[in-house]
């Protein structure tokens, strides 16, 4: 079960334990704090894998395009990476 500061290997949404929290977390970067309780370790779980996205419209996975929830914003840094 990864946990924050772990990195991530597959990109997808995942949800924490300790409230919920929903993330969008690339392959590659650290898992988060949870926003809610920074001070305390968090562990996630993928909800949403994006392979199946990916393969059935045959785009390749650095090309795919996160659709958010509503409500669900993205930080600052999220939104660089996928506008570059």
């Amino acid at each position: 079960m990864p946990k924050n500061g772990d990195i991530n290997r597959e990109l997808g949404v995942y949800k924490n334990f300790c409230c919920g929290a929903e993330n969008i977390i690339l392959a590659g970067d650290p898992f988060p704090a949870c926003p809610n309780h920074r001070e305390l370790p968090t562990h996630w779980k993928r909800i949403v894998d994006c392979k199946p996205l990916a393969n059935f419209f045959h785009v390749p996975m650095d090309r795919c395009v996160a659709f958010l929830p509503e409500g669900v914003r993205l930080e600052r840094n999220e939104e660089a990476r996928l506008i570059h």
